[in-house]
Protein backbone atom coordinates (compact mmCIF):
# COMPACT_ATOMS: atom_id res chain seq x y z
CA UNK A 1 0.00 0.00 0.00
CA UNK A 2 1.45 3.34 -1.06
CA UNK A 3 1.82 6.25 1.35
CA UNK A 4 1.02 9.80 0.23
CA UNK A 5 3.10 12.73 1.45
CA UNK A 6 1.49 16.16 1.17
CA UNK A 7 3.13 19.56 0.96
CA UNK A 8 0.88 22.42 1.99
CA UNK A 9 1.68 26.12 1.83
CA UNK A 10 0.22 29.24 3.34
CA UNK A 11 1.47 32.81 3.60
CA UNK A 12 4.03 32.09 6.31
CA UNK A 13 4.93 28.40 6.19
CA UNK A 14 5.53 25.15 4.40
CA UNK A 15 3.69 22.21 5.93
CA UNK A 16 4.40 18.53 5.28
CA UNK A 17 1.98 15.85 6.45
CA UNK A 18 2.14 12.11 5.93
CA UNK A 19 -0.06 9.23 6.98
CA UNK A 20 2.07 6.08 6.94
CA UNK A 21 0.09 3.66 9.09
CA UNK A 22 0.54 0.63 6.86
CA UNK A 23 4.21 1.41 6.35
CA UNK A 24 5.02 1.45 10.07
CA UNK A 25 3.01 -1.70 10.68
CA UNK A 26 4.92 -3.57 7.96
CA UNK A 27 8.39 -2.25 8.74
CA UNK A 28 8.56 -2.07 12.54
CA UNK A 29 10.41 -5.20 13.77
CA UNK A 30 9.90 -4.48 17.48
CA UNK A 31 7.32 -5.63 20.00
CA UNK A 32 8.76 -3.67 22.93
CA UNK A 33 6.90 -0.34 23.18
CA UNK A 34 9.78 2.05 23.88
CA UNK A 35 11.89 0.96 20.92
CA UNK A 36 8.80 0.58 18.73
CA UNK A 37 7.75 4.18 19.39
CA UNK A 38 11.21 5.49 18.55
CA UNK A 39 11.37 3.41 15.35
CA UNK A 40 7.97 4.68 14.17
CA UNK A 41 8.77 8.30 15.01
CA UNK A 42 12.13 8.30 13.19
CA UNK A 43 10.70 6.45 10.18
CA UNK A 44 7.91 9.01 9.90
CA UNK A 45 10.40 11.89 10.13
CA UNK A 46 12.37 10.27 7.29
CA UNK A 47 9.20 10.19 5.19
CA UNK A 48 8.71 13.92 5.77
CA UNK A 49 12.33 14.64 4.85
CA UNK A 50 11.58 13.34 1.36
CA UNK A 51 9.27 16.32 0.86
CA UNK A 52 11.94 18.78 2.02
CA UNK A 53 14.68 17.14 -0.07
CA UNK A 54 12.80 15.26 -2.85
CA UNK A 55 15.77 14.96 -5.19
CA UNK A 56 18.24 13.62 -2.63
CA UNK A 57 18.94 10.29 -1.02
CA UNK A 58 18.44 10.97 2.69
CA UNK A 59 19.83 8.81 5.49
CA UNK A 60 18.85 9.30 9.13
CA UNK A 61 20.88 7.55 11.82
CA UNK A 62 19.91 7.54 15.49
CA UNK A 63 23.00 6.81 17.58
CA UNK A 64 23.21 5.89 21.25
CA UNK A 65 26.13 5.76 23.66
CA UNK A 66 26.33 2.04 22.86
CA UNK A 67 27.99 1.82 19.44
CA UNK A 68 26.25 -1.49 18.76
CA UNK A 69 22.75 -0.04 19.24
CA UNK A 70 21.56 2.25 16.45
CA UNK A 71 18.77 2.74 13.93
CA UNK A 72 19.23 3.78 10.29
CA UNK A 73 16.51 5.00 7.93
CA UNK A 74 16.63 6.06 4.30
CA UNK A 75 14.47 7.67 1.62
CA UNK A 76 15.53 8.03 -2.00
CA UNK A 77 14.35 10.28 -4.81
CA UNK A 78 12.00 7.55 -6.05
CA UNK A 79 10.09 7.65 -2.76
CA UNK A 80 11.37 4.31 -1.50
CA UNK A 81 11.69 4.33 2.30
CA UNK A 82 13.66 1.84 4.37
CA UNK A 83 14.47 1.18 8.01
CA UNK A 84 17.29 -0.85 9.57
CA UNK A 85 17.91 -1.85 13.16
CA UNK A 86 21.21 -3.03 14.59
CA UNK A 87 21.29 -6.18 16.67
CA UNK A 88 21.98 -4.03 19.74
CA UNK A 89 18.30 -3.09 19.73
CA UNK A 90 17.08 -6.66 19.77
CA UNK A 91 17.65 -7.74 23.35
CA UNK A 92 14.67 -5.93 24.91
CA UNK A 93 16.73 -4.18 27.57
CA UNK A 94 15.27 -0.69 27.10
CA UNK A 95 12.41 0.40 29.34
CA UNK A 96 12.63 4.10 28.45
CA UNK A 97 14.11 6.42 25.85
CA UNK A 98 16.61 7.54 28.48
CA UNK A 99 17.88 3.98 29.03
CA UNK A 100 18.05 3.51 25.26
CA UNK A 101 20.33 6.52 24.77
CA UNK A 102 22.53 5.72 27.76
CA UNK A 103 24.98 8.53 28.39
CA UNK A 104 23.71 10.44 25.37
CA UNK A 105 22.53 10.14 21.81
CA UNK A 106 22.66 12.01 18.53
CA UNK A 107 20.99 12.22 15.16
CA UNK A 108 23.03 12.13 11.99
CA UNK A 109 21.29 13.16 8.77
CA UNK A 110 23.10 12.61 5.48
CA UNK A 111 22.03 14.13 2.16
CA UNK A 112 23.38 12.68 -1.06
CA UNK A 113 22.38 14.38 -4.32
CA UNK A 114 23.70 11.50 -6.41
CA UNK A 115 26.36 13.63 -8.09
CA UNK A 116 29.09 13.32 -5.50
CA UNK A 117 27.90 16.04 -3.14
CA UNK A 118 27.24 14.60 0.33
CA UNK A 119 26.21 16.78 3.26
CA UNK A 120 26.10 15.56 6.86
CA UNK A 121 24.35 17.28 9.75
CA UNK A 122 24.61 16.13 13.37
CA UNK A 123 22.47 17.22 16.30
CA UNK A 124 22.53 15.97 19.87
CA UNK A 125 19.34 14.52 21.32
CA UNK A 126 18.53 17.05 24.04
CA UNK A 127 16.39 16.33 27.06
CA UNK A 128 15.62 12.82 25.85
CA UNK A 129 13.03 14.41 23.54
CA UNK A 130 13.20 12.91 20.06
CA UNK A 131 10.56 15.13 18.44
CA UNK A 132 12.21 18.32 19.71
CA UNK A 133 15.67 17.12 18.67
CA UNK A 134 14.48 16.29 15.16
CA UNK A 135 12.94 19.77 14.95
CA UNK A 136 16.26 21.30 16.08
CA UNK A 137 18.09 19.67 13.20
CA UNK A 138 16.64 22.16 10.71
CA UNK A 139 17.59 25.15 12.85
CA UNK A 140 21.11 23.85 13.43
CA UNK A 141 21.88 22.82 9.86
CA UNK A 142 19.47 24.76 7.64
CA UNK A 143 18.71 27.83 9.80
CA UNK A 144 15.02 27.05 9.30
CA UNK A 145 12.64 27.30 12.24
CA UNK A 146 10.64 24.09 12.33
CA UNK A 147 8.37 21.95 14.47
CA UNK A 148 7.95 18.20 14.00
CA UNK A 149 5.29 16.12 15.70
CA UNK A 150 4.39 12.46 15.49
CA UNK A 151 0.82 11.33 16.14
CA UNK A 152 -0.32 7.76 16.73
CA UNK A 153 -2.81 5.88 18.80
CA UNK A 154 -1.34 4.54 22.02
CA UNK A 155 -1.38 0.93 20.91
CA UNK A 156 1.31 -1.59 20.06
CA UNK A 157 -0.08 -1.65 16.51
CA UNK A 158 -1.68 1.78 15.98
CA UNK A 159 -4.61 2.16 13.62
CA UNK A 160 -3.27 5.58 12.67
CA UNK A 161 0.28 6.90 12.27
CA UNK A 162 0.88 10.45 11.06
CA UNK A 163 3.67 12.97 11.05
CA UNK A 164 3.62 16.74 10.58
CA UNK A 165 6.53 19.07 9.86
CA UNK A 166 5.91 22.82 9.82
CA UNK A 167 8.65 25.17 8.59
CA UNK A 168 8.47 28.92 8.97
CA UNK A 169 9.23 31.09 5.96
CA UNK A 170 11.91 33.76 6.60
CA UNK A 171 9.43 36.59 7.17
CA UNK A 172 7.22 34.72 9.66
CA UNK A 173 6.95 36.27 13.11
CA UNK A 174 9.13 35.30 16.06
CA UNK A 175 6.31 33.46 17.83
CA UNK A 176 5.19 31.59 14.71
CA UNK A 177 6.65 28.19 15.60
CA UNK A 178 5.41 28.28 19.20
CA UNK A 179 1.96 29.14 17.88
CA UNK A 180 2.09 26.16 15.54
CA UNK A 181 3.28 23.91 18.36
CA UNK A 182 0.19 24.89 20.34
CA UNK A 183 -2.01 24.46 17.30
CA UNK A 184 -0.74 20.93 16.68
CA UNK A 185 -1.22 20.10 20.36
CA UNK A 186 -4.80 21.34 20.17
CA UNK A 187 -5.37 19.23 17.06
CA UNK A 188 -3.72 16.07 18.44
CA UNK A 189 -6.97 14.15 18.78
CA UNK A 190 -7.96 14.77 15.16
CA UNK A 191 -4.44 14.10 13.89
CA UNK A 192 -4.29 10.71 15.63
CA UNK A 193 -7.86 9.71 14.70
CA UNK A 194 -7.97 7.25 11.76
CA UNK A 195 -11.52 8.41 10.99
CA UNK A 196 -10.31 11.96 10.30
CA UNK A 197 -9.10 12.12 6.71
CA UNK A 198 -6.22 14.19 5.41
CA UNK A 199 -8.76 16.20 3.41
CA UNK A 200 -10.64 17.04 6.61
CA UNK A 201 -7.41 18.02 8.36
CA UNK A 202 -6.62 20.40 5.50
CA UNK A 203 -9.95 22.12 6.20
CA UNK A 204 -9.56 22.24 9.99
CA UNK A 205 -6.10 22.03 11.56
CA UNK A 206 -4.48 23.44 8.39
CA UNK A 207 -7.40 25.61 7.30
CA UNK A 208 -5.38 28.44 5.76
CA UNK A 209 -3.07 26.20 3.73
CA UNK A 210 -3.49 24.74 0.25
CA UNK A 211 -2.02 21.55 -1.17
CA UNK A 212 0.95 22.48 -3.36
CA UNK A 213 2.47 19.08 -4.12
CA UNK A 214 2.17 15.39 -3.30
CA UNK A 215 4.56 12.44 -3.45
CA UNK A 216 3.94 8.71 -3.36
CA UNK A 217 6.08 6.82 -0.86
CA UNK A 218 6.43 3.07 -0.48
CA UNK A 219 8.28 0.71 1.76
CA UNK A 220 11.22 -0.20 -0.42
CA UNK A 221 13.07 -3.36 0.44
CA UNK A 222 16.26 -3.27 -1.57
CA UNK A 223 17.31 -6.24 0.48
CA UNK A 224 20.63 -7.10 -1.09
CA UNK A 225 24.16 -7.20 0.25
CA UNK A 226 25.13 -4.43 -2.14
CA UNK A 227 22.37 -2.08 -0.97
CA UNK A 228 23.42 -2.64 2.65
CA UNK A 229 27.05 -2.00 1.73
CA UNK A 230 25.97 1.21 -0.01
CA UNK A 231 24.23 2.27 3.20
CA UNK A 232 27.34 1.52 5.26
CA UNK A 233 29.48 3.49 2.82
CA UNK A 234 27.41 6.60 3.54
CA UNK A 235 28.37 6.44 7.21
CA UNK A 236 31.54 7.88 8.67
CA UNK A 237 34.41 5.52 9.38
CA UNK A 238 34.03 6.20 13.10
CA UNK A 239 30.48 4.83 12.96
CA UNK A 240 31.56 1.35 11.91
CA UNK A 241 35.17 0.92 12.97
CA UNK A 242 34.05 -0.43 16.37
CA UNK A 243 32.78 -3.56 14.57
CA UNK A 244 36.18 -4.60 13.28
CA UNK A 245 37.49 -7.56 15.26
CA UNK A 246 39.41 -10.66 14.34
CA UNK A 247 36.54 -13.12 14.62
CA UNK A 248 33.24 -11.29 14.65
CA UNK A 249 30.68 -11.55 11.86
CA UNK A 250 28.79 -8.28 11.64
CA UNK A 251 25.05 -8.61 11.00
CA UNK A 252 22.74 -5.91 9.63
CA UNK A 253 19.03 -6.65 9.63
CA UNK A 254 16.48 -5.29 7.15
CA UNK A 255 13.74 -3.48 9.06
CA UNK A 256 11.09 -4.51 6.51
CA UNK A 257 11.53 -8.21 5.93
CA UNK A 258 13.92 -9.10 8.75
CA UNK A 259 16.54 -10.63 6.48
CA UNK A 260 20.03 -10.51 7.95
CA UNK A 261 23.21 -9.80 6.02
CA UNK A 262 26.53 -10.92 7.44
CA UNK A 263 29.83 -9.18 6.77
CA UNK A 264 33.30 -10.26 7.78
CA UNK A 265 35.71 -8.01 9.62
CA UNK A 266 37.77 -7.75 6.44
CA UNK A 267 34.78 -6.45 4.48
CA UNK A 268 34.00 -3.86 7.14
CA UNK A 269 37.66 -2.84 7.38
CA UNK A 270 37.75 -2.23 3.63
CA UNK A 271 35.01 0.39 4.02
CA UNK A 272 37.01 2.53 6.43
CA UNK A 273 40.32 2.60 4.60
Amino acid sequence: MDTVLYKLVDKQSRIYIVENTQMVLESNPFNEKTVSDVFRTALTFTCLLHGVMPNDRVTVKLETSDASAYLVFGADHHGDVQGYASEGFKDGRFDSFRSMLGEGGSLKIIRDNGYGAVFTGIVDIVGFDLEHSLSRYFMMSEQTRSVFRYFAEAHEKPACSRGVLVQALPFAGESFISQWSNRLEDGANALSDPETTIETLCETVFENAVVAETWTLRLGCSCSRQSVLDMLLRLDASDIEWTVTDTQIIEVRCGKCGRKYGFTSEEIASLIK
